[in-house]
């Protein structure tokens, strides 16, 4: 704060106030843009419509073994 006079001293405070208020709204927009999503992904099964009907043998097969 600077100022010799109450009314130097509140425009000071004000803008003070003003800088803080930027300030966290820039970090408020950082967090947010960082933020990550809780949980897990649902986990969901590969797509073989695209296989041959010997790809998909062959990819039933090695589920069952592995």
């Amino acid at each position: 704060m600077a100022g010799n006079t109450p009314e130097e001293v509140e425009a000071s405070v004000a803008r003070a106030r003003q800088m803080v208020e930027r300030i966290r709204s820039r970090i408020e927009a950082q967090i947010a843009e960082q933020r990550v999503p809780t949980g897990a992904p649902i986990r969901s099964a590969p797509d073989i419509s695209g296989l041959s009907a010997q790809e998909k043998i062959a990819y039933a097969l090695s589920q069952q073994r592995g």
